[in-house]
């Protein structure tokens, strides 16, 4: 088990999904939080049979791609609107 408790500023995942990025952008559209990757939801670490650098790169990756595509955007034209996904 882990010391810390899933709730609205930590988000516990098994494995990444295809959908992580909502979980980013729902983190971005409040004060932050944590993404825990391999860690089941009663809190106990499952690990993750990929590379840990490589998984990290993915979702860096991931994110630059939707910002450069401008999928994933601001609401408003001063950048201080919530953050969407295009569909």
């Amino acid at each position: 088990m882990i010391d810390v408790i899933e709730d609205v500023r930590n988000e516990f995942k098994v494995k990444l999904t295809d959908n992580f990025e909502k979980e980013i952008i729902a983190f971005l559209n409040t004060s932050g939080g944590n993404l825990y990757i391999g860690i089941s939801d009663k809190g106990e670490v499952v690990g993750t049979n990929r590379n840990i650098d490589l998984l990290q790169r993915t979702i860096q990756r991931n994110i630059k791609e939707l910002m450069d595509k401008d999928i994933l955007s601001r609401s408003d034209s001063n950048r201080q609107g919530r953050w969407n996904v295009k569909n």
